[in-house]
């Protein structure tokens, strides 16, 4: 039996190990890590790449970005799935000399924490979270021939105007696990117990919004109310969005330690409700109320 299992051992140490990643790349020259918070378009001056510790008026073509591709992770790892750092495509804007100078700027998009899924045509695509860090990082430095976002050339005159867009806003704060384990977080307690509040409000910035177009309403609420059922109300300054009721909890071990609903609406706004004389959409209040 000895024998056998030193045999399986050393075997084992025999065989080449492939498909490593890349060994040591932040280990080679200089590397500087810069964080975003949210999804967006960023630019990056020369002034500031200076500041960082580059050196003065660098090559252009030679400036590099690497990221991860967040929007790739998912909990069933994929074929093919990067594992490591790879150069993300920006846009310089040097003037057209070559040289990264102080005024120069290159822009990069940030993929944001959350990706949107549709799941059919015509569904309202859901969210799902890529991560959970505050921010997003990225890798800069000096190498070789940088990648660069592709420039498009058309000529002629546009075949369609576009003058509204489908807009999201998402409100979520992870605050509370119930069972401090796996990777369901919900927001700030509601209730009547101690640090716990009935109602809450959220702020929206909703500049823009068409009344003459129905919106598509999504939540998500979870309650551990116990046999009886929680009552969330939920509005947009004086129009109800809904009533939604999540099941309570008998408090039978088997049982899950707290309910959670998903709904999703088509809801017509009515705007003498959603927005009050002399207010502006950029300050529109989403309240909810708990009652259990």
């Amino acid at each position: 039996m000895r024998l056998l299992v030193l045999t399986f051992f050393l075997i084992g140490c025999c065989f080449p190990v492939l498909g490593w990643g890349q060994v040591g790349m932040l280990s080679k020259g200089n590397w500087v890590k810069i964080a975003v918070p949210n999804e967006g378009v960023y630019q990056l001056t020369g002034a500031q790449f200076k500041a960082m510790g580059f050196a003065s008026k660098p090559n252009a073509n030679q400036v590099q970005l690497y990221g991860m591709d967040l929007a790739k992770l998912i909990e069933k790892v994929p074929n093919a799935l990067p594992d490591s750092l790879t150069e993300m495509a920006i846009e310089m804007q040097d003037g057209g000399d070559g040289i990264f100078d102080d005024q120069d700027k290159f822009l990069f998009y940030a993929q944001g924490h959350y990706k949107w899924v549709k799941s059919a045509l015509d569904e309202a695509p859901i969210r799902q979270k890529i991560t959970s860090n505050d921010s997003l990082y990225f890798f800069l430095r000096i190498g070789t021939n940088g990648k660069r976002i592709n420039s498009v050339n058309k000529t002629g005159a546009a075949s369609k105007k576009v003058q509204t867009y489908a807009a999201k806003w998402l409100i979520e704060k992870d605050t509370i696990n119930i069972l401090s384990s796996g990777k369901i977080w919900l927001g700030d307690p509601m209730g009547t117990g101690l640090g716990k509040k009935t109602t809450q409000s959220f702020p929206l910035n909703m500049e823009g919004l068409q009344f003459n177009a129905p919106i598509i309403f999504q939540s998500q609420l979870a309650a551990s109310a116990y046999l009886k059922n929680a009552s969330f109300v939920i509005k947009l300054n004086d129009q109800i969005l809904g009533t939604k009721i999540v099941d309570s909890v008998t408090g039978n071990i088997f049982e899950d330690a707290y309910k959670i609903l998903f709904d999703s609406s088509t809801i017509w706004l009515d705007k003498t409700k959603v927005q009050k004389a002399g207010q502006s959409l950029n300050n529109i209040n989403l309240q909810v109320d708990f009652n259990a």
